[in-house]
């Protein structure tokens, strides 16, 4: 009897100590979540009012190499408010890759890698729809738009009047400090040190917020140029305005597609950064998302719950 005590007892700590988890070690590096939401179907349904547009800011380092150093995803209403949340180009994410034959692979990396594994084969811009889409749990991404500091400087000479940022953070290598600024005399200083973050042409590893905001105030400017430029043109103007806006641009918007979204703009309702932390491992350094945050987000802006009927 005591033998078969002394067993249950073993048995019993032993259950125990394999229910028990150690505690975590604050300085570790904590691994990703699984890939894509889990989006509860049944009690959503996709809101039709809602567009959505991808806008990719490319530059270039001092090899001449093409770099994709932020996404944004803007949601407009049928109220012509738009909510905007900018994605780290750090973010990780699973990609698919292509070898020097051509074949295909998959591995974990930044989702700017989207683009640059799939440049060479003329699959960049798709490819990165398909990521962010993934990301977001599988929303339809209605349109997209690429464009460098050579196309920003284009569409800033299609409206007149000043490109004012407010600057929230000090810029010294450009001379420019916090507070409110035309940055138009130096728009493409401006545009080209806030997307690599040193005018020489160098893209630090990590998630820069400074930086990611001063793309978010470009993309409120800019709407909110283009849409005061379109209020004081007549139908033909707007069209041609439209039309000059595609060709700029590296997008699949038609001239129609384009008017819609400047001519419909309100305003700029909300804008923010993905929540997450920064994991550092080895040589490079990735955005880990938030998935609560991010599930959060993806069913306020594309989702809308179904009613339930009523028992009759």
């Amino acid at each position: 009897m005591r033998k078969a005590r002394r067993f249950l007892l073993f048995f019993l700590l032993l259950a125990l100590l394999c229910g028990c988890r150690a505690p975590e070690d604050p300085g570790a590096s904590a691994a990703p979540e699984p890939e894509g939401l889990d989006l509860p179907d049944s009690a959503l349904m996709r809101d039709e009012g809602a567009e959505s547009l991808l806008l990719c800011a490319v530059s270039y380092d001092r090899d001449g190499y093409s770099l994709l150093t932020s996404l944004h995803v803007l949601v407009r209403t049928e109220a012509g408010e738009v909510d905007l949340l900018t994605l780290p180009k750090d973010t990780r994410v699973l990609l698919e890759h292509y070898d020097a034959d051509g074949y295909t692979y998959s591995a974990y990396g930044a989702i700017s890698g989207a683009y640059h594994a799939a440049e060479a084969a003329g699959l960049a811009e798709r490819k990165t729809v398909e990521a962010v889409s993934t990301l977001l749990g599988g929303v339809r991404i209605d349109h997209y738009a690429f464009l460098n500091v050579v196309q920003l400087q284009n569409l800033a000479d299609l409206f007149e009047g000043e490109i004012v940022i407010d600057i929230e953070d000090d810029i010294s290598d450009l001379g420019v400090f916090r507070g409110l600024l035309d940055v138009r005399p130096m728009l493409t200083q401006f545009a080209t040190y806030s997307y690599l973050n040193d005018i020489g042409g160098i893209d630090y590893l990590g998630t820069d917020p400074y930086k990611l905001r001063r793309h978010q105030q470009l993309i409120e400017a800019f709407l909110r140029g283009l849409s005061q430029q379109m209020e004081g043109l007549d139908e033909e103007g707007r069209e041609a305005l439209s039309q000059d806006v595609v060709s700029i641009l590296r997008t699949d918007m038609s001239a129609q597609d384009a008017l819609r979204w400047i001519d419909g703009t309100r305003r700029l309702h909300s804008a923010q950064i993905l929540e997450g932390y920064e994991n550092e491992t080895g040589q490079n350094a990735y955005w880990i998302p938030d998935r609560t945050a991010l599930k959060s987000w993806v069913i306020e802006h594309f989702y809308s719950l179904e009613e339930e009927e009523a028992p009759e």
